[in-house]
């Protein structure tokens, strides 16, 4: 089934932004929006302790990943994302990170889900637009 993102932001863009929503694998849709960043730079896709606690997820593996702050181990969790648009992505496993102080962002969506689709990002004379495409 074809799904498409489209955005525009004012120029310069230095943060691609949407709002996304984790539930447990098969559970009911939580309306509950959570900040998204969309980071090339990351291999997994990330979400905040506080994410994890709201939603009562229960580990299923660990990894050591490396990241700003250094290596460090992070346990990892199954979950259903519904991308901006309402886009279903199933059994997604991602992992916890804690936020530096100030973190704003719940979801960094990373490669392994920006490699499904299309990621595509022009920037032109007063916007930047940016969109993602799964067919």
């Amino acid at each position: 089934m074809p799904f498409c993102i489209k955005k525009s932001f004012p120029k310069p863009i230095t943060e691609i932004k949407t709002i996304a929503f984790i539930v447990p694998c098969g559970s009911p849709k939580i309306y509950r929006k959570w900040n998204a960043i969309w980071d090339t730079g990351a291999t997994n896709t990330f979400i905040s302790e506080t994410a994890v606690t709201y939603l009562g997820l229960s580990e299923i593996t660990f990894k050591e990943v490396e990241g700003a702050s250094g290596v460090f181990s992070t346990p990892g969790f199954y979950v259903d994302i519904y991308l901006e648009g309402d886009y279903l992505l199933s059994k997604q496993t991602v992992f916890q990170y804690k936020p530096s102080s100030g973190g704003m962002w719940d979801i960094i969506i990373g490669m392994d889900i920006i490699n499904l689709g299309n990621f595509s990002l022009i920037h032109g004379e007063t916007e930047s637009y940016f969109s993602f495409d799964v067919f």
